[in-house]
C-alpha cells in the first residue's frame, strides 16, 4: 500500500532561449505593422546568422 502512495516530484525546468523571444516579438510586430515585414526578418536573419557565425550562445 504504501509503494502505491509515494510519487516522485518531477521538475521541469524553463530555459528561455533570445532567439525564441525575438521570434514571438518580430511575429506580434507583423501582426501590428505588416508594412515592415521585410525590415522583420531582414533583422531576423542578421541576428541569428551572427549568432552562428560567432557561435554565441545565448
Amino acid at each position: 500500500m504504501e509503494a502505491l502512495l509515494a510519487q516522485e516530484t518531477v521538475q521541469i525546468r524553463f530555459t528561455p532561449s533570445v532567439s525564441g523571444f525575438i521570434a514571438l516579438l518580430f511575429g506580434i510586430a507583423i501582426l501590428v505593422y505588416p508594412k515592415f515585414l521585410n525590415y522583420y526578418v531582414a533583422v531576423y536573419l542578421i541576428f541569428v546568422g551572427l549568432v552562428a557565425l560567432f557561435n554565441l550562445n545565448i
